[in-house]
C-alpha cells in the first residue's frame, strides 16, 4: 500500500509486460537463429557438391591417378572424402530439422492466435453465465489432452516420451524454440568437421604426390 493505494494490480501489470517483452525478444532471437541455418546450408551444399564431384573424377580416374599418389595415398584421400561428405549429411539432417520446426512453428502461430483470440473472447461470456448461475467451470485449454490427441499416431514409447517432455515444458513459451539453437550449433559442427575433412583430402593428395 502507498497513500491508501493498493499497488499489486500495478505491479502484476508491469511484471506481465515485462516478461511478455522479454518473451516476444528471447523467441524473435530463436527466430533469428533459425534464419541463420540457411546461408550454413547453402555453403554445406556447396561442398557437398563439390566432394560428389571431386569424388566421380576421383573413381573413375582412378587408374590415372594411382601412379602419381599411390594405393595407400589414393585410399586417404578417398578416406578424407567419405568422412567430409558424411559429416556434411549430417549438417543437411540438422538442417532439415531447423527448417521443418520452423515451418511448424509459423503454423501453428498463424493458426493459433486467432483461435486464442477466439477462446478468450468466449471464455469471458461463459465465466459470465457461470457467474450469474452461481457455478464454477474450468475454461482452462487441456494441454494434455492436446497433446495426448495429437501425438496419438506416434508408437507408443514415443508418443509417451513426447507426452512426458510436454508435460515437463507444460505452457513454457520457449519450449518449441529451444531446439533451434541446439540444432543450429550441431549444423555448425558438422559443418566443420565437413570442411576439415575435404581440407584433409587436399592436403593428403598434396602430400602423397610430393611422397610418391
Amino acid at each position: 500500500m502507498s497513500g491508501g493505494v493498493d499497488l499489486e494490480p500495478l505491479q502484476t501489470w508491469n511484471e506481465l509486460n515485462r516478461k511478455n517483452t522479454e518473451d516476444d525478444v528471447i523467441k524473435s532471437m530463436y527466430e533469428a537463429c533459425a534464419k541463420s541455418s540457411e546461408p550454413v546450408d547453402l555453403f554445406v551444399t556447396w561442398l557437398l557438391v563439390g566432394s560428389a564431384a571431386v569424388g566421380s573424377f576421383w573413381v573413375v580416374n582412378s587408374d590415372k591417378l594411382v601412379p602419381y599418389i599411390g594405393k595407400t595415398g589414393f585410399m586417404w584421400c578417398g578416406l578424407f572424402l567419405c568422412v567430409s561428405c558424411f559429416f556434411g549429411l549430417l549438417s543437411k539432417m540438422y538442417a532439415l530439422q531447423i527448417k521443418v520446426r520452423t515451418e511448424i512453428i509459423s503454423a501453428l502461430n498463424a493458426v493459433m492466435q486467432g483461435r486464442l483470440d477466439l477462446h478468450d473472447q468466449q471464455e469471458q461470456k461463459i465465466l459470465e453465465a457461470a457467474r450469474l448461475h452461481g457455478v464454477e467451470l474450468e475454461t482452462e485449454i487441456r494441454v494434455e489432452r492436446i497433446f495426448s490427441v495429437f501425438l496419438s499416431p506416434l508408437p507408443a514409447w514415443l508418443r509417451n516420451r513426447e507426452i512426458r517432455k510436454a508435460a515437463k515444458n507444460g505452457l513454457e513459451p520457449h519450449a518449441g524454440h529451444r531446439p533451434l539453437l541446439r540444432f543450429l550449433a550441431f549444423q555448425s559442427f558438422y559443418l566443420s568437421l565437413q570442411s576439415l575433412g575435404f581440407f584433409g583430402f587436399l592436403c593428403a593428395g598434396f602430400i602423397f604426390v610430393v611422397a610418391h
